[in-house]
């Protein structure tokens, strides 16, 4: 993430959940041709089968989803994709401490919402066999995203208003979520300082390093 994204998140000890129809992704939420192939025999009529189109395009407005990466932070790839400049910040931890860092939240985080932490699997659209659940669809993308190596945390929250938020702010006990910091820069170890000033402010301790391929060239 870029250094704005990781203060707010220090700052508010919120984690962002995006709307999953709002993630940038045109395939986001769509279905194998094998599941559609079946939709269309049992739905002969043709008005039946657009609403049903237009409800499931629709119901991707009740999942949002906060997605990481199994890739190693050493690697340049993500860094380049998600920041400017190769220039921000990568946050460590693991599916227990995600799961667990929402504990301390004053109501019940898993009985408001139903929830998931998932690995993604990369697919053939036009081979995959039908899907079984409600959330199969955010957890199957196209094979050209396979670099990712996405794990993503969903949940599900209907809404019953006309503009459903783009995203929700859930609150996170930033000590169980966060393991280790990786910090890349260019402008130089100003940045790296800013990090850790946003992190003291805060009164979170943490370690701090570099990916290996932030250091100086020798010629």
């Amino acid at each position: 993430m870029d250094l704005t994204k990781f203060a707010l998140l220090i700052n508010q000890k919120k984690l962002w959940f995006s709307r999953s129809d709002l993630l940038g992704d045109d395939h986001e939420g769509s279905l194998p041709d094998s599941y559609i192939k079946i939709r269309e025999e049992k739905w002969q009529h043709k008005d039946s089968i657009n609403r049903l189109e237009r409800g499931s395009k629709e119901g991707r407005k009740d999942y949002f989803i906060s997605c990481w990466t199994m890739q190693n932070p050493s690697s340049l790839s993500m860094w380049k994709i998600y920041t400017t400049n190769q220039t921000g910040v990568a946050i460590e931890t693991t599916v227990g401490g995600l799961s667990n860092s929402f504990a301390k939240i004053p109501h019940e985080f898993f009985e408001r919402y139903q929830a998931k932490i998932m690995a993604v699997e990369y697919i053939d659209f036009d081979k995959e066999d039908t899907l079984y659940n409600q959330f199969d669809r955010f957890i199957h993308k196209q094979k050209a995203y396979a670099y990712e190596k996405e794990v993503r945390m969903l949940i599900f929250s209907s809404s019953t208003v006309d503009k459903p938020p783009i995203g929700k702010e859930l609150d996170v006990d930033l000590d169980v979520l966060i393991k280790k910091i990786y910090v890349s820069y260019k402008q130089g170890d100003d940045f790296m300082q800013y990090v850790k000033g946003i992190l003291k402010n805060n009164g979170i301790n943490k370690e701090v390093v570099c990916p290996p391929f932030v250091r100086k060239p020798s010629f």
